[in-house]
């Protein structure tokens, strides 16, 4: 609001953009992330560590003779969907390749 009353200049108002977290909604737009869904070191630490607790306590039912114990989800993370997407159409790609190589072709 500062920055449109005048009071803010446009040079003020990119340092504090500049120095936002690498995380932050901004700074994903910015980079062209539309959902703006990034984390930080601090969030991936703590999904992992629920992640590896819920394992923990799936095998202690395991141990402790349960005959249908949970099964483990591990904690969705931002950009998995379009990492996975990703992986798949590189793969879809390989198999494509693999596909129109000549038969007798022995080179890589």
């Amino acid at each position: 609001m500062d920055y449109y009353r005048g009071d803010l200049s446009a040079r003020r108002l990119w340092v504090l953009i500049d120095q936002l977290p690498m995380h932050s909604r901004t700074k994903a737009r910015l980079s062209g992330d539309l959902d703006g869904n990034r984390w930080g070191s601090v969030e991936h630490l703590l999904t992992l560590v629920a992640d590896r607790l819920e394992v923990i306590r799936v095998e202690a039912r395991v141990i402790a003779g349960d005959k249908k114990p949970p099964t483990f989800t591990p904690l969705e993370r931002p950009g998995a969907k379009a990492l996975k997407a990703a992986a798949e159409a590189e793969a879809l790609a390989r198999v494509e390749l693999l596909r129109r190589k000549p038969k007798g072709d022995a080179g890589g």
